[in-house]
């Protein structure tokens, strides 16, 4: 240690405000991460591929991070003033880069709505997540530099305490920030209230510091500052607004589900929801399409169950049927009618209408009633939260909630002439799946196809004549659902080909609420649209594929384990790479099965990270009290107590009853996330700072690079984010995945108890 160095630095700043820096650091890394997830998920409309990605990058650029800071630190600096720079870089980038990412639809040159190739999100996150990653990694082994300087002490012990002092920032984070979506606030809006925040922090340090010499480039950086708060929002308003040209934005609203824009067009209006165009107002021909062709094939519907699809028309469609008596009309998401009393469109009103704000899923679920016609208006699954309307769980929930000769209607993007290849297979997965639960299909073929499900033979998809005999007869007054255009719709050629085309894909696999097969190859078609090279590499790996490459990772991380010397340092790495991969794709899988099971991750999801987070602190705080005891011993005891929590989430996903009761209460079910993930990531927290004791041993700062192992951690940890979302819960299913993290946990333990001689 320089001595000097030492003294210069421990008579002007207090351990406090080192500790207060580094917790506020952690708080605005993670801020900043579910931030850029909650626009990401817009540009990615949704999908959960954007959270592996988007963690994968950020793992990725927070390693560079960690390992330049850790080169660079090994020289003589002031390591003040390097902390300094850096955390104020870390503020000033944060609202930048939301500008950044949303100018992204400018950039692309891509029209509003678009969808994008997989090629431009991957190019968009890996780039515009880079700068502020590197930042955060810099400052890791920075403030563990500083602390060391300041304490006179290891750098393993330093960066111990920072790793707990920092995860304990980001757990504040993330409830900080779940505080403040509560309030339907913008992501833009989120990162001003951070950004003062630290600049209050700065003003305290300031004021408390012994860096009179300083003066002046405190007062640049706060006026900086100040420039960055005042501009980002107007200059936040002006991009989204040039994004949506030539369209006019009339609103934009945020809720707990996502956000809302609504663009007009002359007279019409299009309600956008996390980049996917809900619905347009007035849309007459989806209005009727959607309600008639499934309540005509009933004799006298009475009783109507409407999830979605209600607010472009379709109720007034329902309601012109003579016999209906009762409309239970399902929408999530009540800032939607909030809009369209905002803009004072008109909104049917029928003592008949009961309106419900509640997941469709949950609100079927605690229902006693059943129906003759349910209709599912959900657009096609482009992610989780959607495809928990497509599968098997939800289709025999529907069943279950029909009357006698009762009729389940649902729909997916088509096509007039040519079906290709992937388009067929994702189609048959739905057909396969209702076929699953139901004993008679319709189906009716065009640019939309129409997929009509009943238990009874009386309700067999009629013929042109016979629907157009009940419109006469009902009197119903309809503009495109009429006697030109049914006879077209219903040619038998038509549905004999339709049907010929789902039935001739070989073993159409059903698609199930953590098995999101629709969702995957549903994926895979739109970037068919794109001559995706990157879709064509994913879809050509077979479930036997990806299970030999899991089994060939195992043997090799066990064969490293063996040959990398010295032992210690490999015990510790190998502890390291697999507490970041299980525990990163452990919440990986948590985040997703909360997404399929309750529908609205976009809100919990800076709760639950947070919570994971706070869970790494208390861990860390544990692991530091512990250190002086066998370290291998312990990270195996702690190994076997994630391959328990591990063992006891595979159970919960795989019963039906479980779920069934998570399903039924829904409050309870949330909370026991809440304390898997906490779980979690308390074992993750304890496991670092014994498996740095081990790697490091009785190494001093001159000597020691503290950015290696944070890099062994987070390589880790991308593979355990990227893999899972991207590749193997759609092709071996979350279960399966789950499996193999056991399987991996149990190989090491024996692995690291081999090698216990070295500890």
């Amino acid at each position: 240690m320089d001595q000097n160095l030492f003294n210069y630095t421990k008579t002007r700043i207090p351990e406090r405000w080192i500790i207060t820096a580094v917790s506020l650091a952690g708080l605005n890394a993670l801020s900043a991460q579910i931030l850029f997830l909650r626009e990401f998920f817009i540009l990615f409309r949704g999908s959960e591929l954007a959270i592996g990605l988007i963690l994968a990058c950020w793992l990725i650029w927070t390693a560079v991070g960690s390992i330049i800071s850790g080169k660079y630190l090994q020289q003589k600096t002031d390591p003040i003033k390097t902390w300094g720079i850096m955390y104020v870089m870390q503020i000033i980038w944060l609202p930048v880069t939301l500008l950044i990412i949303s100018a992204n639809q400018i950039l692309s040159k891509s029209l509003p709505g678009e969808l994008l190739s997989l090629e431009k999100m991957i190019i968009f996150v890996v780039f515009e997540t880079a700068i502020f990653c590197i930042i955060t990694g810099f400052l890791f082994s920075a403030g563990s530099h500083l602390y060391a300087v300041v304490n006179n002490s290891s750098s393993p012990s330093s960066s111990n305490k920072i790793y707990l002092y920092e995860t304990l920032g980001a757990g504040i984070g993330g409830i900080f920030i779940s505080g403040l979506i509560l309030f339907h606030l913008s992501s833009m809006v989120i990162a001003v209230i951070l950004v003062i925040t630290n600049l209050f922090f700065l003003s305290c340090f300031y004021k408390h510091s012994y860096y009179p010499s300083y003066k002046r480039s405190f007062i640049i950086i706060f006026l900086c500052l100040l420039i960055v708060t005042s501009i980002s929002l107007p200059l936040k308003k002006y991009i989204v607004t040039k994004a949506w040209k030539p369209m006019t934005i009339a609103a934009q609203a945020s809720s707990k589900f996502g956000e809302w824009t609504v663009v007009k067009v002359e007279d019409e209006y299009t309600f956008y929801h996390n980049g996917i165009a809900a619905f347009v107002w007035p849309d007459k021909a989806s209005a009727e399409e959607n309600v008639h062709y499934a309540l005509l094939q009933h004799p006298s519907p009475e009783k109507i169950l409407m999830i979605g699809g209600g607010l472009n028309g379709g109720l007034s469609e329902v309601l012109k049927h003579p016999s209906v008596k009762t409309i239970y009309y399902v929408e999530a998401d009540p800032v939607s009618m909030e809009l369209i009393q905002h803009l004072k469109l008109p909104l049917v009103n029928d003592e008949r209408i009961k309106f419900v704000h509640q997941d469709g899923r949950y609100f079927l679920k605690n229902s006693a009633e059943k129906y003759d016609i349910i209709l599912c208006n959900m657009p096609d699954p482009d992610n989780a939260q959607i495809n928990r309307f497509f599968t098997a769980e939800f289709f025999r929930l529907a069943k279950n909630h029909l009357n006698k000769n009762g009729l389940f209607s649902l729909k997916s993007e088509g096509a007039e002439n040519f079906i290709n290849q992937d388009h067929a297979r994702y189609l048959a997965s739905l057909y396969s799946t209702l076929k699953a639960e139901f004993n008679f299909i319709g189906i009716l073929p065009g640019e939309i196809i129409h997929f009509f499900a009943s238990l009874d033979s009386v309700n067999a998809f009629p013929d042109a004549d016979t629907l157009v005999n009940e419109i006469r007869k009902r009197q119903i007054q309809t503009a495109y659902v009429r006697e030109y255009y049914l006879p077209f719709r219903l040619m038998p050629d038509r549905t004999s080909m339709i049907t010929e085309i789902f039935t001739g894909i070989d073993s159409p696999v059903i698609n199930k609420d953590l098995y999101p097969k629709a969702y995957y190859l549903n994926n895979i078609y739109s970037g068919s649209k794109f001559l995706s090279p990157v879709s064509s590499f994913i879809q050509n790996w077979s479930k036997k594929m990806i299970i030999h490459a899991l089994a060939i990772l195992l043997i090799v991380i066990i064969i490293l384990s063996f040959v990398v010397k010295p032992a210690h340092k490999a015990a510790g790495a190998l502890s390291v790479f697999l507490m970041g991969f299980c525990v990163m794709g452990f919440e990986v899988a948590l985040l997703i099965a909360f997404q399929s099971l309750f529908g609205y991750l976009y809100f919990e999801i800076a709760l639950l990270t947070g919570i994971l987070m706070l869970g790494m602190a208390a861990g860390n705080y544990a692991a530091i009290k512990c250190l002086g005891r066998s370290s291998i011993v312990l990270i195996n005891l702690f190994l076997l107590c994630l391959s328990g929590l591990l063992i006891f989430f595979y159970i919960l996903i795989q019963s039906d009853f479980i779920l069934g009761w998570i399903g039924e209460y829904q409050s309870v079910g949330e909370f026991l996330f809440f304390l898997i993930s906490f779980l979690c990531g308390s074992i993750g927290g304890f496991i670092f700072p014994m498996a740095t004791n081990i790697y490091f041993g009785e190494e001093k700062i001159k000597k020691t690079n503290i950015g290696i192992l944070y890099s062994i951690d987070l390589l880790g940890a991308l593979l355990g984010s990227l893999l899972p979302a991207a590749l193997l819960f759609p092709m071996i299913g979350m279960a399966n995945f789950i499996l193999f993290l056991v399987i991996l946990n149990i190989s090491v333990i024996i692995t690291l108890g081999m090698r216990a001689k070295f500890s």
